[in-house]
């Protein structure tokens, strides 16, 4: 053995035994007065890193890189890690590009990089941080998730965190984020992990659902006093509502008209808020009513002249995008808007939180959100006697405001009425009977799944119509189809359409399927918009009573099924009866522009007299109560001629 080699050896020996300064002193005499090779610049900057010289170990590894090819990720990756520790940003950042350029995968290079040019927001970042998701180190899948803005129809969030949950098992917002994004994958495996982990009797703690917003709640939980607690929202701000006797207390001159404001960010024609109501605004009547919309709807969605010369048909519209909440209040009580109406309780994008800072003194939630807006001051909840009976009066600090028919408005005169589409040209079978659900994936929870499962079991040869928004959505579904036995050509997906098409193609399904426990709701009224008959199951909440309300006010109450085995043995009885499932559709033809669902300026006069019976109580200093409103005579003739 050289002496070259007996001084490596011994060296390398005292670094294994833990003798640092000894191998230290070994490699200094092995390369005093002789070229270095890669063995012995790697062990020096080994050594180097344990006696705490990072930078002098860095410089080392970056010379080893360049001697060895073979070995040149690994004393890059090392260089990298060193210079990275020792704060020397650039070398750090030059190492690592160099190492991931050999190794694709090397996620500790790829979380250097990415946390060195976050700062600068490089065009780097984006493309690295699915990758750094690909990593099992929870260090880099915090940093992951904290770059991922998580995107719901994208997989890839899901498996993120799923990664995170199984390092972070008892953190409750991360297991609300792993299941909110399985919901919208239809990914019922991750549910069946989660009951593993936690039975679902105690999925409705408080501490759990905390963390869940409340929209999201409603997709799973039917329990009103639950659906309460669901507070992870912007919009929740607890104790909020304690202004509700300062504001009704404030000085407020009526005038003749009643003064209506109405507060959204969906003020655009082709959102479903507007699909339903426009109409209402151009009924409003002009002599009795001063309507203004007060709105921060997002300036892009509004930009086109074909909207705007809509948009001007429903009343003077305020712009509240630039303006900070006081200026908002200001803009309100400068046209002493004597109700306000918010459409959007707690959803995305909402400026709820506007009335906790006394806007009117009436201030009323409906139609956005279907359940009690907790935590804001308000009076009242417009529904109907469906979606709000009595039973469900604990549940709200609001006072029920019931409408006579449904709570449900709906536009009969801009809303498409299109010829039905063919079959061929959908990739339906021509003589199968089509089962159709056009719901968010989302609203297909397990309890729905496994309804339609039995529908199909019990009813052979029929198919499954249903929207699909993503491949991994479709994948999860048809999965969990065939493990129930379901072969996979009676499944028949749809994507999104535009609503022309919508229309045309929902005539060439047999029967609605709905979701559980949140219906359909805009996607229920364009199915009896179009003629097809929907099946649902008494609810117990408003999220799953919609259905039912629809129903009823369209003249169809015989397709309510009061339990779910009722559901699928009336789906079945359809099946086997074509003649009945045609003489439903006859009726709802019939009924489209007699029956109140799609009478709009019936629904808008039953809606200002509920605005009149708010206005005389406020007027004579009563509080809020509950209160129904009367229905007008029916109709014996069209209300409309179309169609």
């Amino acid at each position: 053995m050289t002496s070259r080699s007996a001084h490596f050896e011994a060296a390398r020996l005292a670094f294994e035994g833990g003798d640092y300064n000894g191998s230290l002193n070994h490699l200094q005499r092995l390369l005093a007065g002789e070229n270095v090779d890669e063995p012995a610049a790697a062990l020096l900057g080994r050594t180097l890193l344990q006696i705490g010289l990072k930078r002098d170990a860095a410089e080392f590894f970056e010379i080893a890189a360049g001697l060895d090819e073979a070995m040149a990720f690994r004393n890059h990756r090392d260089a990298a890690l060193a210079y990275f520790e020792a704060k020397d940003s650039d070398k750090a950042l030059l190492n690592a590009m160099k190492g991931l350029r050999l190794k694709g995968d090397a996620y500790d290079l790829v979380f250097i990089i990415v946390t060195l040019l976050r700062p600068s927001r490089d065009a780097l970042v984006d493309q690295l941080k699915y990758k750094l998701a690909e990593s099992d180190d929870i260090k880099h899948l915090d940093l992951a998730l904290d770059l991922i803005d998580v995107d719901r129809h994208d997989p890839r969030s899901l498996a993120l965190l799923r990664k995170v949950r199984r390092h972070r098992l008892h953190d409750p917002a991360i297991r609300n984020s792993v299941l909110t994004l399985a919901s919208e994958f239809c990914d019922y495996e991750v549910f069946e992990e989660e009951e593993q982990r936690l039975p679902l009797k105690e999925w409705m703690s408080a501490d759990l659902l905390a963390h869940e917003t409340p929209h999201d709640n409603l997709r799973w939980c039917g329990d009103e006093a639950s659906n309460l607690l669901a507070r992870n929202s912007d919009t929740i701000v607890l104790g909020a509502n304690k202004s509700t006797a300062a504001r009704r207390s404030r000085p407020h001159k009526w005038k003749k008209k009643i003064r209506i404001g109405y507060l959204s960010g969906d003020l655009f024609p082709t959102h479903a808020t507007m699909r339903l109501f426009s109409d209402v605004l151009r009924q409003h009547d002009k002599e009795n009513f001063e309507i203004t919309l007060f709105c921060h709807t997002p300036p892009r969605l509004i930009s086109t002249p074909e909207i705007q010369a809509a948009r001007a048909t429903w009343g003077e519209i305020v712009d509240l995008n630039r303006l900070n909440d006081t200026e908002c209040v200001k803009a309100v009580r400068n046209r002493g808007i004597d109700i306000m109406v918010d459409l959007k309780g707690h959803t995305a994008n909402s400026r709820i939180t506007l009335l906790n800072k006394g806007l009117a003194p009436v201030q009323v939630t409906w139609l956005g959100f279907p359940g009690s807006v907790a935590h804001v001051d308000l009076d009242y909840v417009i529904g109907d006697a469906t979606v709000l009976p009595d039973s469900s009066k604990p549940f709200y600090h609001e006072k029920f405001c019931r409408l006579p028919e449904s709570y449900q408005p709906n536009d009969p005169l801009t809303r498409a009425l299109p010829p039905a589409a063919k079959r061929a040209d959908l990739d339906l079978p021509e003589d199968a009977f089509v089962f159709a659900s056009f719901n968010s994936p989302g609203k297909i929870s397990r309890r729905t799944a496994a309804l339609w499962a039995r529908v199909l079991n019990e009813t052979p040869g029929s198919v499954l119509w249903f929207m699909c928004h993503s491949a991994a959505t479709e994948m999860n579904i048809r999965r969990y189809f065939d493990a129930a036995g379901i072969s996979q050509d009676r499944l028949v997906t749809a994507t999104a359409a535009r609503y022309e098409e919508h229309i045309a193609r929902l005539q060439a399904a047999d029967v609605g399927l709905d979701t559980f426990p949140c219906n359909g709701h805009t996607t229920t009224s364009d199915k009896l918009w179009a003629g097809l008959p929907v099946l649902t199951v008494k609810g117990s909440n408003f999220a799953s009573r919609v259905s039912e309300s629809l129903l009823r006010a369209i003249g169809l109450p015989e397709l309510v099924a009061d339990s779910d085995d009722q559901y699928v043995a009336l789906a079945v009885d359809l099946w086997r009866n074509r003649e009945r499932v045609a003489g439903l559709r006859e009726k709802l033809i019939a009924n489209r522009f007699v029956a109140p669902l799609f009478d709009s300026e019936r629904f808008c006069r039953h809606l200002e007299s509920a605005y009149g019976m708010m206005a005389d109580r406020a007027r004579a200093g009563q509080a809020p109560d509950h209160f129904d409103v009367p229905a007008m005579p029916g109709r014996s003739a069209p209300f409309l001629a179309r169609g």
